[in-house]
């Protein structure tokens, strides 16, 4: 069916959306009251809904109207109301981080200001069309969704990166990224230069860019393998189908393959062409799921370098540390991902400090004796790695909150 202008659901999304932000104190903090209700009157155009499309949920047209969709997976879906809406958890996220793209996007008088053709938080456009940011924007967008009490669906490990950056500068600082202007604010907020600042970001640019490729290309893998079963699908089913094949045939990346000389090769070496089209796919996937993950690990060596290794290198030194400073490595640990089957010799800072810290870690486990590796509240003493294994739930909660209630401080 075609979109369906959705006035109901543009003054619930309004609503929600203004409530749950003006009951997030990180984000009043930085932006004050009424703030998010005013940019959504500013900055938000029309709200469709009933949109077919197999794998997108949500988009904000930056560009164009300045208008939000919400797509469904079935033709036939009765217009969308507040009621279902507010059952679908994934809807529910995915409006909430658009709205918040309307939010940040910047009027016409503020990219005057500051001499860009367009952008929304940390996402600039320049006069000549050169994006910067859109990666860490996205992850910026799904953290303060966070913050507001919602899950998060998209763009996990650059949202990753995002809290590995609080763990870095604090959460009021992370949440003033959302000004944007990257030559000025963004790069004071980082500690870096302007050249810094725009290589940070076009790294974590291309994070974005190799994760959108191999979404498409799995997609591509799963329509090519259903269309050898085709015969077997109802009628809705087909309809549903034959759109979204159509779609693949057009995207640039199934035009990439029609030239590309390796599915050439595979093409002219198999009896069948749907088959070499899906092995050509797969590869692909691998290809770029490896280049992400070298990224994802360069850019983590950053942050480390920049706002963790001195502190860790003076603890070795030292061998002291303090519950704060334990808990946040702790937590630093747990985000940095290591790539599978690396020698050590090829390792990177972060990837060498996870593997010291859990030597650490590993070490506190066996000992009791000094005391720098336990948790207090109040009174009571809870080792560190007990935290998510203790059978006392009321202890283990309290520890937690305690930490918590700390590191806001």
């Amino acid at each position: 069916m075609e979109r369906i202008e959705n006035t109901q659901i543009k003054r619930f999304l309004t609503e929600y959306v203004s409530t749950k932000l003006e009951n997030c104190r990180p984000f009043v903090q930085v932006f004050g009251k009424g703030f998010a209700k005013k940019r959504l009157e500013l900055n938000l155009g029309k709200v469709y809904t009933n949109v077919f499309d197999s794998i997108m949920v949500g988009t904000y047209n930056l560009f164009g109207d300045h208008s939000i969709t919400l797509y469904t997976s079935n033709h036939n879906e009765q217009p969308l109301t507040i009621e279902e809406l507010s059952k679908d958890s994934v809807k529910m996220s995915t409006m909430f981080h658009e709205a918040i793209h309307a939010i940040f996007r910047r009027t016409d008088k503020e990219c005057k200001k500051y001499r860009i053709q367009n952008g929304t938080g940390i996402l600039e456009t320049t006069k000549g069309g050169k994006e910067f940011g859109r990666g860490l924007n996205e992850g910026l967008t799904n953290w303060i969704c966070e913050k507001a009490g919602l899950d998060v669906i998209s763009y996990i490990k650059i949202t990753e990166l995002v809290r590995e950056l609080e763990l870095a500068i604090g959460t009021k600082n992370v949440m003033k990224l959302g000004k944007g202007n990257i030559s000025k604010n963004i790069a004071k907020i980082l500690n870096m230069s302007e050249l810094q600042c725009y290589a940070f970001l076009s790294k974590i640019d291309s994070i974005y860019i190799l994760q959108d490729k191999y979404y498409n290309e799995e997609n591509f893998v799963y329509l090519l393998s259903k269309y050898k079963n085709r015969d077997n699908l109802s009628e809705i089913e087909k309809r549903n189908f034959e759109d979204e094949f159509s779609d693949m045939e057009e995207h640039y990346l199934y035009q990439e393959m029609l030239q590309d000389e390796n599915y050439l090769f595979l093409k002219a070496q198999s009896d069948n062409e749907l088959d070499a089209k899906i092995s050509y796919f797969k590869e692909r996937v691998k290809i770029h799921k490896k280049r992400e993950e070298e990224a994802i690990a360069y850019v983590e060596s950053i942050i480390f370098d920049k706002y963790f290794k001195t502190e860790f290198e003076k603890y070795q030194k030292s061998n002291k540390f303090s519950q704060n400073k334990f808990v946040k490595f702790q937590k630093l640990a747990r985000l940095i991902t290591v790539r599978e089957n690396i020698r050590s010799s090829e390792e990177t800072s972060s990837e060498r400090f996870k593997r010291n810290f859990t030597r650490i870690y590993e070490k506190s486990d066996k000992s009791d004796s000094t005391g720098n590796f336990r948790i207090s509240y109040a009174c009571n003493y809870l080792p560190v790695q007990d935290l998510y294994q203790s059978d006392n739930r009321t202890q283990r909660n309290k520890v937690k909150e305690d930490i918590e209630i700390r590191e806001e401080l």
